[in-house]
Order: C-alpha cells, then structure tokens, then sequence
C-alpha cells in the first residue's frame, strides 16, 4: 500500500502539492490561528488528591472540554469537510479510469463531497462507539471502515452503501489498514508533541515563531493527510481488484 501510495505521489506530485496546500495545509493553519486554545484548569492526576477529588477534578475537566467543543464545533466541522473535499477531488483524479484533469475533477468531486462528508461522519459514529465499548473495537472498526471514501467516489456511491462496501472490501484485512492508518497518526502526533514543545519554549509576544510553529504543524498535519488519502487510493485499488484463481 504505501509504495503504490509513493507510485501516486512521484507521477503528480506538483498537482497533490497544490491540491493538499489549499485544501489540507490552510484550514488546518486556519483553526490554529483563529481558534480558541482548549486549556485544562482542572488536575485529575495531581498529587496528594483523594478519589473523590479525583473524580470531581475529571468531571471538571469533562466540562471544560464540552464547553470549548460547543464554541468551535462549526469551525472544526467546517474545516473537516473543506478537508475532505480535497480528498474527494484527490480520490476522483486517481481514481477515474479516465484520469480528468484538475478542473473536471474538482466539478465531479462537487457531485461526491456531500456523500462523502456524510460516510465520513457515519465511520466515525460508528468508531467512536468502539472505542467506548472496549477501545479496540474502535480501532478495528477503524480499519474495517477504511475504505469508505474510496469506495464512495471511485463507484458513485452515496453514504451507507460505500460505508457497507468499504466493509465488504475490508473482510480479511481489518488489522493490516488499521495498522497503516495509526502508523500515519502516530507519526503525526510526534511530530505535533515536537512542535508542541518548541512552541512551549518560544518566550511569550514572540508572534514570528509562534505562527512559524503553527506553520509547520499544519504542513506536518497536511502531509498526513495526504499520505492517509494515498494509502487509502492504493488499498481500494488493491482489494477492489477481481481476484483470479483455480
């Protein structure tokens, strides 16, 4: 899956470039700029507390947390599904036997984007119960619904029956997409807890190298968004692939 997503990547890598800048890299420097920091007061696991301290310090924290989600959801939303036009147009460029140029992608993208927000939303429903109930639940729903997207542009789909075909195609490799997928978070999420610290030590007022952080941080969050758009192309393409035999 990732030499293939490589493959994707050498033959249009000057349009992806530009693809990913607009619609992966400025949303994402967007809501780190203008969005409120999500700052804990609350303490659950400082020393010296007793349990009911500790459980009325978590709850505090719960609160705060619903709180600053209640004040930025529509911007998240919002860059979410910006975010994931650009994957439709990535998916309907590579995907199309055709191959359209940018511009009949993005109108052919325009089509899908509404079915593919909403699978979207659905896998993560469905992820997010998952990983309630027992966490690894979550993670294995992760990779059975790793193919929704795909599964909805390449065969005009709408939401639930690409959900149930990413499902479908997914049967047998479960755990194998959703190692691929952790293996792009979590390189993600390093590189974020190193800029996380940089910007830590980057004395107050010093606007220039704050904003130089987040910069970087949102080309860090791009490229993984990107590569997890590739790896996803490369492994609808595999999977979706008649299977001959004996």
């Amino acid at each position: 899956m990732f030499r293939d997503a490589a493959a994707f990547w050498h033959a249009d890598r000057d349009l992806l470039l530009r693809i990913a800048g607009v619609f992966y890299l400025l949303p994402s420097l967007a809501m780190s700029l203008f969005l409120p920091n999500l700052v804990f007061t609350a303490a659950p696991t400082a020393s010296g507390l007793s349990e009911a301290q500790q459980a009325a310090e978590l709850a505090a924290q719960q609160a705060e947390l619903l709180a600053w989600f209640g004040n930025v959801w529509p911007w998240l939303m919002s860059g979410l599904a910006f975010q994931l036009l650009g994957t439709t147009i990535v998916m309907t460029m590579i995907l199309s036997p055709d191959r359209p140029v940018l511009g009949d992608a993005i109108r052919r993208a325009l089509v899908q984007w509404p079915n593919v927000v909403i699978g979207w939303l659905l896998a993560s429903i469905a992820c997010t119960l998952g990983l309630f109930a027992f966490i690894l639940p979550g993670f294995y729903l992760a990779g059975r619904t790793y193919l929704t997207s795909a599964a909805i542009v390449a065969e005009k789909l709408g939401p639930v029956g690409g959900l149930f075909r990413g499902v479908q195609l997914s049967k047998g490799h479960g755990w194998l997409l959703t190692s691929a997928y952790l293996a792009i978070l979590l390189l993600q999420m390093f590189a974020a807890q190193v800029l996380g610290g940089a910007l830590a030590a980057v004395p107050s007022g010093s606007v220039f190298f704050s904003g130089l952080i987040f910069l970087l941080a949102s080309m860090v969050s791009a490229a993984a968004s990107l590569a997890s758009t590739l790896v996803q192309i490369a492994a609808y393409r595999t999977l979706s692939a008649p299977r001959q035999g004996m």
